[in-house]
């Protein structure tokens, strides 16, 4: 109302024919049967309404109006918009859902969010509209449709995603996470773009990844689907040809690294550390080498072997480096805190925890950390969670790692690692020891090692209170110190050293979304059919602990490297075991060996060549790089890098990094 004299007009009063509204719920798109909400598709639309609450002299709610639903759906004319006037609905993500000022709501993305109704000057969260979210996504190639491919250096090739919802209807202009598993030599665009800039071979995955696909409020995650992951089939991309590499050597008790060009023949200077480092790491994109120490996080760019930065305020091991250089965790294992460092600001966060392994999922947005009995995630959109493990699961190698987690030193194996002392006082972590980790491609899960091999999944459990973000998805009843994934999605493989024993765990990937109950909750993956186990003795090869399981990106070959009590060469050369899984799902892979050439002990780290046509193996005994051929299995050269304690004396190379190198 307004009140006019004089030629002059008063401002506006609000007068309401109804006691004042307090509070609004939304009714918006139910299932007709249950009578409970349910998700629309995009484009689609409904209809939205409200449920209006005053307050009695008491200061409780009083329902006021409510719509009249008639027989068949519809609207009668006692619902609110009739009795209180005009409503009017706000969506908090105009992303998910738009709704017009007559309250009909069109479903854009996949997603939750909240909805806020307004009438008579007072707001009210309503709430919730779900637009349904991927049910599959079906990535291929664009021009061919098939989901494997070669492509040849430089030249892009493009791949294609189709992704349908749960009512089968499918949707566009998806803001998808294309994700390499080997980025520094095949590449792949935010628009499913892939490129190699050398010989190697990946897998590529698409995934609707919230925040920036199928977003939900943090209240709502796994609710009809939102607010959790999407993920699809996997396309193997093959670039042919053969690198030349830089190789990269360090070993714990070393104040030195040494570089090393293989297309010049050309091995460097050893170069000093500030400290002697307990951990390195090269990053998936070659640019930075990461040295752990107890005094500082020390960082040099990999093009010129300069020291970049010395990080004071992050000490411990580097145990991961997200895909994109983007994050690095760092476990101060003395103080028990884990640290997530970006390199390019120089900021960090921490959280309480002591792990053995991490590894990072393909797109970088979750980091899985494995420490006795416990299993740390962090996931860019929920942020941490830690999952207590059974007593079976996450256990030690017996030997040369502790049995609880302690902050004393851990044992070393004075063969590889040099014992804790005053000129060596860096070596309280051993990369030997485990429990280890391998997470499945496409990344729906993390496999553990331990006493059982157990497997952890990304679709959370939101049908039991509190939520568990990541349930148990499998577990097997072998024995495994470590694991290692391979990209064809069918092999986890592991080994053991008491009994010593290789198991190759044939599992199928659980793709597509997460699977939900009758009422709409996620439940949490399962790996079914179950994984399927055949095994292979390793008895032959006089070890006593399993330091690596190393896997190829081609899915071709499994190296294992290991520890011995040997003092003296075995008789007619160490062998290196070399595991080839099947082709075929469930049937039993072939276990061969690679003579090592020269007065070696054992091969105690290896890492494949970016193209794997190489394999390099450091060993004990006679301290040396040995360079396999994977075709041949012939142990091909041997390379002194010339890694010494403080006092000169010689140590093996532990520590590898390599990155493909340009022949032309």
């Amino acid at each position: 109302m307004t009140a006019s004299a004089a030629g002059f007009t008063s401002n506006q009063v609000a007068v309401y024919s109804h006691p004042p509204i307090t509070s609004l719920s939304i009714v918006g798109p139910t299932n007709k049967t249950t009578g409970k909400p349910e998700c629309i598709s995009q484009g689609a639309t409904s209809q939205l309404d409200s449920t209006a609450y005053s307050t009695n002299s008491a200061g409780q709610p009083v329902l006021f109006c409510s719509p009249d639903i008639l027989p068949g759906g519809g609207y009668g004319p006692n619902d609110c918009n009739n009795v209180i006037g005009h409503l009017t609905y706000a969506a908090e993500s105009a992303g998910v859902v738009t709704i017009d000022q007559n309250g009909v709501a069109t479903a854009q993305a996949p997603g939750s969010t909240l909805i806020t109704g307004t009438i008579a000057q007072t707001s009210s969260n309503a709430g919730y509209f779900y637009t349904c979210p991927p049910a599959s996504i079906a990535l291929s190639v664009a021009s061919t449709g098939a989901t494997s491919a070669s492509v040849t250096l430089n030249t892009p090739l493009a791949l294609t995603a189709t992704v349908t919802d749960v009512n089968n209807q499918v949707i566009n202009g998806l803001a998808l996470s294309y994700v390499s598993t080997n980025p520094g030599s095949i590449a792949v665009s935010s628009t499913g773009g892939v490129t190699a800039a050398f010989p190697s071979n990946s897998a590529i995955t698409a995934i609707c990844q919230p925040t920036t696909c199928n977003p939900a409020p943090i209240n709502l995650m796994g609710s009809l689907g939102t607010g959790v992951q999407a993920i699809s089939n996997f396309v193997q991309i093959a670039s042919p040809g053969k690198n030349s590499n830089f190789i990269w050597t360090a070993s714990p008790g070393s104040p030195y690294f040494v570089p090393m060009d293989l297309s010049t023949g050309t091995i460097g200077n050893p170069i000093k550390l500030p400290y002697s480092p307990n951990s390195m790491v090269l990053d998936p994109t070659g640019a930075t080498l990461y040295f752990g120490s107890y005094k500082e996080l020390m960082t040099y760019t990999a093009a010129t072997n300069s020291l970049a930065s010395e990080v004071t305020g992050v000490p411990g091991v580097v145990l991961a480096v997200s895909p994109t250089n983007s994050a690095v965790v760092v476990n101060d294992q003395l103080r028990g805190v884990l640290y997530l460092y970006t390199p390019t600001t120089g900021n960090f966060t921490s959280f309480a925890g002591v792990g053995e392994k991490a590894a990072f999922t393909p797109d970088g947005q979750t980091v899985y950390i494995v420490g006795n009995g416990v299993l740390y995630i962090h996931n860019s959109f929920t942020g941490w969670s830690v999952e207590s493990l059974p007593a079976n699961q996450a256990t030690p190698t017996s030997g040369i790692c502790p049995a609880t987690n302690t902050t004393s030193p851990i044992p070393t194996n004075p063969t590889t690692y040099p014992p804790n002392t005053t000129a060596n006082p860096n070596n309280t972590y051993n990369m030997f020891c485990s429990p280890d980790l391998a997470v499945t491609i496409p990344s729906a899960g993390v496999f553990l090692s331990g006493s059982t091999t157990s497997a952890y999944g990304q679709c959370p459990n939101t049908t039991v209170a509190p939520v568990v973000n990541y349930p148990e998805a499998t577990t097997v009843a072998a024995l495994s110190d470590h694991v290692a994934s391979t990209t064809d999605g069918k092999h986890i493989i592991g080994a053991s050293a008491n009994p010593p024993v290789l198991t190759d765990f044939s599992v199928t990937v659980p793709i597509d979304a997460c699977p939900s109950d009758a009422n709409g909750q996620t439940t949490g993956i399962t790996f079914n059919p179950p994984p399927t186990i055949n095994q292979v003795s390793l008895a032959a090869y006089g070890l006593t602990n399993i330091n690596e399981v190393v896997a190829a990106t081609n899915s071709l070959e499994a190296f294992i490297t290991y520890g011995s009590n040997a003092v003296t060469p075995p008789a007619g050369g160490a062998l290196l075991p070399v595991y080839e899984p099947s082709a075929q799902a469930g049937a039993p892979g072939s276990l061969t060996s690679v003579k090592l050439t020269g007065s070696v002990l054992a091969p105690v780290a290896g890492i494949f060549s970016p193209d794997n046509t190489l394999f390099f193996a450091g060993t004990s005994g006679d301290n040396l790089l040995h360079v396999i051929d994977t075709t041949t299995l012939l142990d091909t050269r041997q390379i002194n890098p010339k890694l010494t304690d403080i006092n000169g004396n010689p140590l093996p190379p532990i520590f590898l990094a390599v990155k493909p190198r340009p022949t032309t």
